[in-house]
């Protein structure tokens, strides 16, 4: 747990930081919405996953970012994984940024037992859902007006669901 709250003591000086800089120097700061794709790993089923992704800047150093996620089937597990995160931005270049990230989660997950496990031939599928916590970082690189790429790492803390994700995505601005 300690290294939990050494993350987010580290995230809230970062933001602290970010706060107090008043440089606006990655893209156009204020009122900016991006949406995209995303594929990476999730360490809970030690899968692939992939999804859509949403996020509304409403200043230079905040914005909230929405993102839906399959993680496909791996040992006999699978989810629909929702959250809704909080950012914030810390110009590093021009062209660059970082951000602590913060928020909540929804996981849907399946447990499917094979029909050869079973006496029946039927699919038999244990479904559980669970709201979490997120808390992570990322990097985000513009390489147009109207193009980026971002990295994000994000640790969810989820009753019997906890794990890592990792994800790449690229988005549209606009």
């Amino acid at each position: 747990m300690s290294s939990v709250l050494k993350c987010l003591t580290a995230c809230i000086a970062l933001s602290v930081a970010a706060i107090s800089n008043p440089s606006t120097a990655y893209g156009a700061g204020r009122h900016e919405s991006t949406f995209g794709i995303e594929g990476g790993w999730t360490s809970r089923n030690e899968s692939a996953i992939a999804g859509i992704f949403y996020s509304y800047r409403f200043t230079n150093h905040f914005r909230l970012g929405a993102d839906a996620d399959i993680a496909f089937r791996n040992n006999n597990r699978d989810a629909l994984l929702l959250d809704v995160d909080a950012h914030f931005p810390i110009a590093m270049s021009a062209k660059t940024e970082f951000y602590p990230l913060a928020g909540v989660n929804f996981s849907a997950w399946s447990h499917h037992i094979p029909a050869n496990d079973i006496d029946n031939t039927d699919d038999v599928t244990d479904r559980y859902s669970h709201l979490g916590l997120n808390l992570g970082a990322g990097f985000g690189f513009r390489l147009t007006s109207t193009l980026k790429i971002n990295i994000q790492a994000r640790y969810s803390l989820i009753e019997a669901n906890s794990g890592v994700r990792i994800t790449a995505g690229i988005g549209y601005v606009f």
